[in-house]
């Protein structure tokens, strides 16, 4: 994220704080272009505003904090992923650009002989030469539970030089086929 686009984002998040809303509340959040037309017509409201009147384009179904009424259009992370839901919980995850070319292989191999429910992984293609790490995404079985999921990335973080990006797809998340 560029110096200006993260300013941006820092005075849209403390707009959203001023309004009383909760970032997390969202099933995520992104934008293409500047900012700035949307922190305008934001710091045009007054606190007590919700989600939607800030955001329209929210789902109608929408509850803020409640997941299970985010859902989300299913789209497979990569081939090694579910074709179709029901699909298991996914890390985005980074490591050293300069580990060998079959870490992420030696890593899913670990794992799975640690007798974690590794479904699929792969690699994260990134254009910027100048990207830090290595990006991958670590799908884990559908039927993984919350306590095993957690279980997990604990134990990822704690004995490799795996670090957790983003969960991109929790245990219990909706998808669907729809729009």
């Amino acid at each position: 994220m560029s110096e200006s686009r993260k300013k941006e984002f820092d005075v849209l998040l403390a707009e959203f704080e001023r309004l009383g809303l909760d970032i997390g509340d969202l099933p995520g959040f992104a934008r293409s272009g500047s900012l700035e037309p949307l922190i305008a017509r934001v710091r045009a409201m007054e606190p007590g505003v919700t989600w939607h009147e800030v955001l329209p384009d929210l789902p109608k179904q929408f509850v803020p904090g409640r997941r299970e009424t985010w859902p989300n259009k299913y789209r497979p992370v990569g081939d090694y992923d579910y074709p179709t839901p029901p699909a298991g919980p996914a890390l985005h995850i980074h490591y050293d650009k300069n580990a060998p070319p079959n870490a992420l292989e030696d890593f899913v191999a670990l794992a799975r002989s640690a007798g974690w429910p590794i479904y699929g992984a792969g690699l994260i293609y990134i254009e910027n030469p100048k990207w830090p790490t290595t990006d991958a995404f670590v799908v884990l079985d559908k039927d993984t539970s919350e306590e095993t999921f957690w279980a997990f990335e604990q134990w990822m973080e704690a004995t490799t030089a795996m670090r957790t990006g983003v969960i991109t797809r929790e245990v219990h998340e909706r998808q669907s086929y729809d729009d």
